[in-house]
């Protein structure tokens, strides 16, 4: 059966159908820093000492989070070139920096906004840098990508210079001119031909025809639009086949092969993985994205692998699929995202051209910029899991400003969208993409279902939590589009649009004077730091100065100043619980570590984060739990503070339950005149929380 059904597959498939002059600054900006720097010259022999030489003005910088694994560089070696790395010389190459205390920290002018006295600090104990006005902070990595407006990758190469460390996979040695571009794109397009004659074709490629055909129920005609292919289990196939034709180095360049862990020599990169080429907007072949087989035998093979940043590959910018979409997005004035290579040619095999794929990473700003010039809407589709919901939550504060009308789109049943297609058909998607929300109304909607809006303190809490994903948005102050949201929030709470815009501005100006106030480390409290946060703040820093609020931000302190106290939080504690989505993000990338049998550290949390907004999240949280001394205090034998702060979470989940079930029981019971067995259920959990709240006065 299974044989037969390939080979009509495969049938259809056939037919013919530096050392450079020290730079150091009192107060900078960062424009001149970067073109200086562009300008420095590298000499001979000068390793490790003179500042990072950027290689390539063609790359950007990423704000995504990117595999370790997909990388090509393990966590051990990124450690190493941290570890090598002198954070206060590095920084010290840009930015004045002064001593100040005994510690060793160091303080200067910020060159990331316009400072006036010094707010940068760097810790060189811990190998992290932070702002605590602008709240810009990381590692490193984080500096030379910020600096140097390039890639994770490049910094890692230029770092791994720096500390004349050989890198494990040969770099190349400066960025292409227009020839070796051109190269690059021979290699990828003769690449792309091979995989998918292979796939086609090839014997070896029975298992893959037999995956896109009876598990991804992809036909013939659309693997061929795409050009899907397959690389065989063979360590050196491509380069078998490129002898003669394409050097290793070439090959190498094009992110096709890597070396060997043991330095033995080269492998190739995307063995026994179905392969999707990734085109650039002209159609030509930029990258590849490989998804491995499930009888796969090799251990710890990530499912995903694509292809590295390159001069001519730009995750960030490129959207899978928008070659071949760009007609169907101006045809329907809309465009649909969604997050998966199958997804989107999935939806292509439906009818549905004018749907789109992100590479791996979240939409981008650069995305949506891209896709408004050819629609009037777009919509991002989420898969309907924890994971797409909570991916959904982080993404509204940056688009929420966007002047194009932009949906939210959670699928229903947990289903993605290849499965949804599957199961309901193109209409049913089609409709959901048109009804789907804007962007405030996801947020709303999502609020309402969690929190109810039958009572006052429900209506209250709903207005806090539209508040703040306003204030998340500082592009969308003063806007039109911002007075259109207060407008519609003032109907649907029943309040007037000057008591909205008065608790707004409260809101911004505490935002302003910052969440946060140092504490001594002997106190109890949850105190806050009295650095500024600023206005300027980004989507990952620190939630509102509430109590639950900031009894998150406190899980999170304890979590990277005790990381042996994972597995008391993990019982207790889901990150859905956490309304914060970064601080959600964060305490998920915790648990990661501790399920796959390591501890948290801040170190270990911080080598696999690698998105810089991530990386100044957990800066920020590791420096406030020092100020505290939330180590001293965990293990204080009077305060258990673990159980405190997750008290103060469950509190939150039995009071959020009670305000649920009363507003139910109060709709039913006006609706109906009578109780039923249900009704009678929630009733009594309400006494029971109402005796609990009576003997509780105060929660921390």
């Amino acid at each position: 059966m299974c044989c037969s059904k390939t080979g009509r597959w495969v049938s259809r498939l056939l037919d013919p159908r530096s050392r450079s002059a020290s730079i150091v600054v009192s107060r900078v900006d960062l424009e001149t820093v970067v073109a200086l720097r562009r300008a420095a010259v590298l000499v001979p022999g000068c390793r490790g000492r003179g500042p990072v030489v950027r290689r390539s003005a063609g790359s950007r910088r990423s704000t995504t989070q990117e595999c370790p694994v997909s990388g090509g560089f393990s966590g051990d070696f990124k450690e190493q070139v941290r570890s090598q790395t002198d954070l206060v010389a590095l920084i010290g190459e840009t930015v004045s920096l002064t001593p100040r205390g005994g510690g060793g920290e160091h303080v200067g002018l910020c060159p990331f906004h316009d400072d006036h006295s010094p707010s940068m600090h760097v810790y060189p104990e811990r190998q992290t840098y932070r702002c605590w006005v602008c709240d810009e902070g990381g590692d490193c990595f984080s500096w030379v990508m910020r600096i140097e407006n390039v890639e994770f990758r490049e910094a890692l190469e230029q770092l791994a210079e720096r500390a004349n460390l050989e890198m494990p996979r040969r770099r190349q040695t400066s960025g292409p001119d227009r020839d070796e571009r051109s190269r690059l794109y021979d290699v990828l397009s003769w690449a792309e031909e091979q995989f998918h004659q292979c796939l086609v074709t090839d014997a070896e490629a029975t298992r893959a025809r037999a995956y896109l055909s009876e598990q991804r129920r992809l036909s013939p005609e659309i693997a061929a639009r795409f050009r899907v292919g397959f690389h065989p289990p063979v360590w050196d196939w491509l380069q078998q086949r490129a002898s003669g034709r394409f050097t290793n180095s070439e090959l190498e360049a094009a992110g096709l092969v890597k070396q060997r862990q043991d330095g033995s020599g080269l492998r190739d990169d995307f063995v026994d993985r179905v392969v999707f080429p990734i085109h650039d907007p002209r159609g030509r072949t930029v990258a590849f994205g490989g998804r491995i087989l499930p009888d796969h035998s090799y251990a710890d093979a990530p499912k995903y692998l694509n292809s590295s940043e390159s001069p001519v590959f730009s995750k960030k910018s490129l959207l899978y699929g928008l070659d071949l979409s760009r007609g169907g997005i101006r045809r329907e004035k809309a465009a649909v995202v969604v997050e998966g290579y199958t997804d989107c040619v999935t939806a292509h095999q439906y009818g549905l051209d004018h749907v789109v794929g992100t590479l791996g990473t979240a939409l981008t700003d650069e995305h949506v910029t891209r896709l408004k010039r050819l629609a009037e809407r777009v919509v991002l589709v989420y898969d309907g899991d924890q994971a797409g919901q909570m991916a959904a939550e982080r993404a509204l504060p940056r688009f929420l400003a966007q002047d194009v009308d932009l949906r939210v789109l959670t699928l229903p049943e947990g289903l993605d969208p290849a499965e949804f297609l599957e199961r309901h058909g193109e209409t049913a998607f089609r409709q959901l993409a048109d009804d789907a929300p804007e962007a405030w109304e996801f947020k709303y909607q999502g609020a309402v279902s969690r929190i109810g809006s039958a009572t006052v303190d429900a209506r209250q809490r709903l207005l806090s939590e539209m508040l703040e994903l306003i204030v998340l948005a500082p592009r969308l102050a003063g806007t039109a589009r911002e007075a259109l949201i207060l407008g519609r929030l003032s109907q649907r709470l029943g309040l007037s649009e000057p008591d909205l815009r008065n608790e707004l501005q409260q809101q911004r100006r505490r935002r302003s004077d910052g969440a946060v106030q140092r504490v001594d480390p002997g106190t109890r409290s949850m105190g806050t730091s009295d650095q500024p946060s600023g206005a300027g703040s980004k989507k990952a820093s620190g939630p509102s100065a509430g109590r639950v609020e900031l009894a998150e931000q406190e899980l999170l302190e304890i979590l990277l100043s005790t990381p042996e106290s994972i597995s008391r939080i993990h019982e207790q504690v889901r990150p859905d619980e956490l309304r914060h989505a970064a601080l959600q993000e964060l305490l998920a990338t915790c648990y990661r570590i501790h399920e796959e049998g390591e501890v948290p550290t801040f170190a270990r949390v911080s080598s696999v984060l690698e998105d810089p907004e991530m990386k100044s999240l957990a800066v920020k949280i590791d420096e406030q739990a020092r100020l505290k001394g939330t180590s001293q205090r965990v293990a204080d034998p009077e305060l258990d503070l673990i159980e405190e702060t997750v008290q103060v979470l469950k509190w939150r989940r039995e009071q959020e339950n009670y305000e649920s079930d009363r507003g139910l029981w109060s709709e039913r019971s006006e609706a109906s005149g009578r109780l039923d067995d249900e009704d009678k259920a929630r009733l009594k959990r309400a006494f029971e929380h109402h005796q609990k709240r009576m003997q509780r006065k105060v929660v921390r």
